[in-house]
């Protein structure tokens, strides 16, 4: 899944200042919400199977579920990780998500880049909607930090900006999809099991309507073999 360790790696001061603004930007979008926004409660509850193929490859299959008043949301992600050394890593995947109003398919392409406790994320999607002129491109751009409370437990916080970069319909415009801000406590049961719970706070610009805030409890379930 998502959350990740820190290597041990040397943290730059101009690493410190960047993952700063890095945070800071999605939570001013919270603080200073528009004055008409929606708001809604959602439930997620995430589960992933990391399998350790060699030194270098790690194959990933993460099905989740998200309950939503608007209805629920069924997604499954296969992934394969290439750890290009101790710092980089870079990540395919294929993912398929059923929803309403239309399913669709995604290839996302990423590249994690880990600095001691600080991890940044670039990922990349193509989504292919049931009905659509095109696939739509959409940049992920995340930075998290974990900090180690035990030997066996964590926590973590994450903020991430989800961008449009070529919209499903000809016509319409680049925009700002969603701004995420999230928080994690993890527990290793076992050598193999980790268990967490947490909470994501999803900030939803709409055009010509109120903008969405979400709240979404989680509980998480990962095993690696």
């Amino acid at each position: 899944m998502d959350l990740l360790c820190s290597r041990g790696t040397v943290w730059p001061p101009a690493m410190r200042a960047l993952a700063g603004l890095s945070f800071a930007f999605p939570f001013v979008w919270f603080a200073a919400p528009a004055a008409a926004t929606e708001e809604d409660t959602q439930f997620r509850l995430a589960s992933g199977i990391a399998v350790t193929l060699s030194e270098r490859f790690t194959a990933h299959v993460e099905p989740q579920h998200r309950w939503r008043a608007e209805g629920d949301l069924f997604e499954l992600r296969t992934a394969l990780d290439y750890a290009v050394n101790d710092w980089l890593t870079l990540t395919g995947a294929v993912v398929y998500t059923e929803q309403d109003p239309a399913d669709d398919i995604r290839l996302q392409q990423q590249a994690t880049l880990t600095f001691g406790p600080v991890a940044f994320r670039s990922r990349v999607e193509q989504r292919w909607y049931d009905r659509g002129d095109r696939p739509v491109i959409r940049l992920r751009q995340r930075v998290q930090f974990t900090q180690p409370i035990t030997p066996r437990a964590r926590a973590a916080i994450s903020a991430e900006l989800l961008y449009i970069a070529r919209p499903q319909e000809r016509g319409q415009r680049e925009r700002v999809d969603q701004v995420r801000i999230e928080a994690t406590l993890a527990q290793r049961l076992s050598d193999t099991f980790e268990a967490g719970i947490g909470y994501r706070g999803v900030f939803i610009p709409r055009a010509g309507q109120s903008d969405r805030i979400s709240h979404t409890p989680q509980v998480t379930l990962n095993w690696r073999l």
